[in-house]
């Protein structure tokens, strides 16, 4: 079978499969929220926008991640910085200087940076992905902390298999 056979025939039996149509009308996807149901200013300005829609995924996400203490040990105490943060965004609405947009993105990634640094030992690679984003300096610090925790106690540092981590422990 030739290479435009395959190219016919796959959307053929993708049509058949009823699978086609979800492929072509997929789209990105939202924030945490239904956007059917956004009625406030802020809500609407979310919807309206892909990185602040992915911000309040990535903020949901996080706040998930958070939910458990740094110890490990019962709930985290991220439930009242999330509640004065979501109260921020909605004041966005009102802000006199600057746009409602710039206000919630801000919000957003100050909040995302809090979360990313409370989930750092517990979710290494989301937090360091939104740290990178939100913060390069901060990111590499936090990057070399959990390299360091991420070894034991007794770790010898001397050691032949830990040059490369120390060499970027070394770098700050």
């Amino acid at each position: 079978m030739s290479a435009r056979s395959l190219y016919i025939l796959l959307p053929a039996l993708l049509i058949l499969a009823g699978i086609w149509p979800q492929i072509l009308s997929a789209e990105e996807p939202g924030p945490g929220f239904s956007c059917s149901a956004a009625k406030t200013v802020t809500e609407k300005a979310i919807c309206a926008d892909k990185e602040l829609s992915s911000a309040d995924r990535e903020m949901n996400t996080l706040y998930a991640l958070a939910g458990v203490s740094a110890l490990g040990y019962g709930r985290s105490n991220e439930l009242e910085a999330q509640r004065r943060t979501l109260k921020w965004l909605s004041d966005c609405a009102t802000v006199r200087s600057g746009s409602l947009t710039e206000c919630l993105r801000l919000t957003y990634n100050s909040r995302n940076t809090e979360l990313a640094a409370a989930v750092l030992l517990r979710a290494p690679d989301e937090a360091l992905t939104v740290l990178r984003r939100t913060d390069p300096g901060y990111a590499a610090l936090m990057e070399a902390l959990q390299m360091w925790a991420s070894e034991p106690p007794d770790a010898n540092w001397t050691a032949p298999e830990r040059s490369t981590k120390k060499r970027g422990l070394l770098l700050f």
